[in-house]
């Protein structure tokens, strides 16, 4: 439901809704209400009950100034049952993580507020990698980014039909969206940060794949289903795309962002189109920043491969038949 309400107006009531939490949480701490674990779980999980049949209660345009506070104590009552959790079992991490992302994919389904189901998407992704991460799975890591990617591709074609239908859109649609293509980046990145992690991924060769196979069914839907062109001619144009790529394999942020920007412009979401762009630019300068060669070296690859980019330009924008009306 569209708000009336200005957009600072909202910010403004989030923040002092987050510090009016805070200050509640540190009055329960003065009145040694959470000096036990079992103190903690049983207060968090009333806020995480109450917070949650409120929002599913409130339903109506005025309804929307309380989301700020609902979003603000559902997060406090989170803080609190996890912590009351960990203070019980100490030495089991993977199981306060796998508790968060249970949290997480409840509240994402039955809590009624699109910030916290904006909020839930990130958050459960992080909690799975942090498991991994525990339990020193590194090679289930593109599992993840490619689990981010099919469902981005499925909610943005789906909300995409309904768009088209002027059929009612959910709010999981809606929130999702986004929520994905930030979740998607954020997996994207964690190739790139091996070192700060402790030891090497190894993942980002793999991820490039998993992604590159992702492009070839979004282009067959494209270019054969919708345009009708001939097989032989898609083959060609995936091949002639995977050659501009091929040097940037092991940085996945690059096939990444051009498949977040093709994803945009296929189905015309402009604020998909906007992080295509934004994090394309920001990988492929990582990546020229950090080769191995010198800086005439880098002005040639650079130049070479814009020209490429501008080739295919030519070719997708001009040589290509349109689809008819």
């Amino acid at each position: 439901m569209s708000s009336s309400i200005p957009w600072y107006i909202r910010i403004l009531t989030f923040f002092g809704a987050s510090i009016a939490g805070g200050l509640f949480l540190l009055f329960l701490a003065a009145l040694d209400l959470l000096n036990s674990s079992s103190s903690s779980i049983l207060i968090g999980l009333v806020f995480l009950f109450g917070t949650t049949a409120a929002s599913r209660i409130a339903q109506n345009e005025e309804s929307i100034c309380l989301e700020p506070i609902l979003v603000s104590f559902v997060n406090i009552g989170q803080g609190l049952f996890v912590f009351g959790i960990s203070e019980s079992i100490r030495e089991d991490f993977t199981s306060i993580l796998l508790l968060v992302f249970i949290i997480q994919l409840v509240l994402f389904i039955v809590f009624q507020s699109g910030v916290q189901k904006f909020l839930s998407i990130p958050i459960g992704f992080a909690s799975l990698t942090g498991i991994l991460y525990q339990l020193k799975l590194n090679l289930y890591f593109p599992i993840l980014l490619y689990i981010a990617a099919v469902l981005l591709y499925f909610v943005l074609d789906r909300y995409s039909k309904k768009k088209r239908n002027n059929e009612p859109i959910s709010l999981h649609l809606s929130v999702g969206k986004d929520a994905l293509v930030i979740t998607f980046i954020a997996n994207l990145i964690s190739p790139y940060i091996e070192d700060f992690l402790g030891y090497e991924f190894r993942i980002p060769f793999v991820s490039s794949l998993l992604i590159h196979s992702i492009c070839i069914v979004l282009l067959w839907k494209e270019l054969y289903a919708r345009l009708g062109l001939k097989k032989e001619f898609i083959f060609g144009f995936y091949l002639f795309f995977f050659l501009i790529l091929y040097p940037t394999i092991n940085s996945p942020g690059i096939i990444g962002g051009i498949f977040i920007l093709f994803l945009g412009f296929a189905y015309s979401v402009k604020s998909v189109q906007i992080w295509g762009i934004l994090s394309l630019i920001g990988f492929i300068i990582y990546y020229y920043y950090n080769l191995q060669v010198t800086l005439l070296a880098k002005s040639y690859q650079l130049l070479g491969t814009g020209a490429l980019f501008l080739s295919a330009y030519y070719i997708w924008q001009f040589r290509l038949p349109k689809k008819e009306a």
